[in-house]
């Protein structure tokens, strides 16, 4: 994990922990607890042997808080796809683990990198949305983690975590 990212992701927790002072476990990165894979391919695998450890990670960031999971993804430059479309699977209980709580995704990237790549994003999260066969409720939202602008990522910052109270809200009320 990069330095940048380090520090964002200790950033969004003091800002976290300033709104919801509940205490929280976080954990994240590619610890076996917090990765998932599905069934490996075998014709997939060079020589049909499938590497160990071979999973997602479902998080770099990521606490249970009330009937929620937050997680949050950062990349250190453009958006990612993969790591959004990895949830859909996840959330319909395909991946060998299952989620129990509803999951509201943050996905930090850089925005001075290609708009499309976000575009893409937002296609793919659209699909998702409209499918009926999750096990839990999934939300998720791309926010700026602003590169080295320390103002910009503070009102991504706030914007997410004034995100993540309204998503909470609205599970707390179903």
């Amino acid at each position: 994990m990069g330095t940048h990212q380090q520090e964002f992701l200790e950033r969004f927790k003091v800002v976290f922990s300033a709104r919801f002072p509940e205490k929280t476990a976080w954990s994240g990165g590619q610890v076996l607890a917090n990765t998932s894979g599905l069934e490996p391919d075998l014709l997939l695998r060079r020589d049909g042997v499938p590497r160990r450890g071979e999973r997602f990670e479902l998080g770099d960031l990521r606490c249970d808080i009330g009937n929620s999971t937050v997680i949050v993804e950062y990349e250190s430059d453009a958006m990612a796809v993969h790591n959004l479309l990895k949830y859909w699977p996840y959330t319909r209980g395909e991946l060998a683990t299952t989620p129990v709580n509803s999951i509201i995704l943050c996905h930090f990237s850089n925005w001075s990198s290609y708009g499309s790549y976000r575009d893409l994003w937002e296609w793919l999260l659209k699909r998702i949305a409209e499918d009926s066969s999750h096990k839990v409720e999934f939300m998720a939202r791309q926010f700026d983690h602003g590169g080295t602008d320390s103002e910009r990522a503070g009102r991504s910052l706030s914007q997410a975590i004034d995100w993540i109270t309204e998503k909470m809200n609205e599970v707390q009320t179903a």
